[in-house]
């Protein structure tokens, strides 16, 4: 009856020990996350959001960019004999931002 009872111990402990080993592998593999391609690259993109520039310097270089833009347009009018410049969209002021209300800046 003692061998009995000494095995059924043994077994109790190493069925504990099985079960919590399973516990930790598959915390593990929660914690880790979904193992897919799509998962893979939404994390990676999550972590490439942080390379990029802010929006005011986005806002910053197309205003250089079309600054430049109205100065070479005034050049090449100047030396057509135009007068005027057209065609040109300069930076918007934040007032004027209508509908861009639910965009946020990084």
């Amino acid at each position: 009856a003692a061998v009995t009872v000494m095995a059924g111990a043994a077994l109790s402990v190493v069925h504990v020990a099985f079960e919590a080993n399973n516990l930790a592998a598959t915390i593990k593999r929660i914690q880790a996350g979904s193992p897919s391609k799509r998962a893979t690259v939404l994390r990676m993109i999550k972590d490439d959001i942080k390379n990029l520039p802010s929006t005011q310097v986005l806002v910053d270089e197309w205003d250089k960019y079309f600054e430049v833009l109205v100065e070479r347009q005034k050049a090449d009018a100047t030396m057509d004999g135009n007068s005027g410049v057209t065609g040109v969209h300069t930076h918007v002021p934040p007032e004027d931002h209508a509908g861009l209300e639910g965009i946020q800046e990084f």
